[in-house]
């Protein structure tokens, strides 16, 4: 598990993940690694809250409902993608190939989403 999340914090399309998930363990082996990199402005709140836990010792809570950039960002990376059964029927303009649904004309695929609350920023509730 530690060899995983040390390859995924040298990862720059994976660290910020990976030192959330290494946070949310506990994993106190990996404070140094989770504290060294630099991060893009964008993703230095979500990283300084996995490096904060780490030092002091803790694991990360899970993030309360998002009211800000950080949060939104540390639930957008850490949860779980949903399973979406397949559609038991598809409009006329998609096809099913195997079990995968696809554009009739183009042949594209494309995916179900669920109608379930998102968080979408600005002041307001989801």
């Amino acid at each position: 598990m530690l060899s995983t999340l040390r390859t995924g914090l040298d990862d720059d399309e994976v660290r910020i993940t990976a030192a959330l998930v290494a946070a949310r363990l506990g994993a106190g082996a990996l404070a140094g690694t989770v504290r060294a990199p630099r991060v893009a402005a964008v993703f230095a709140g979500a990283h300084a809250q996995p490096v904060a836990a780490l030092d002091a010792g803790r694991r990360l809570p899970s993030p309360p409902a998002p009211a800000d950039e950080a949060h939104l960002l540390m639930h957008a990376l850490l949860a779980p993608l949903l399973v979406v059964p397949p559609a038991p029927a598809l409009p006329r303009h998609r096809r099913r190939d195997g079990g995968v649904a696809r554009l009739a004309r183009s042949g594209l695929e494309v995916a179900l989403v669920p109608s379930l609350p998102r968080w979408l920023g600005g002041a307001g509730p989801p």
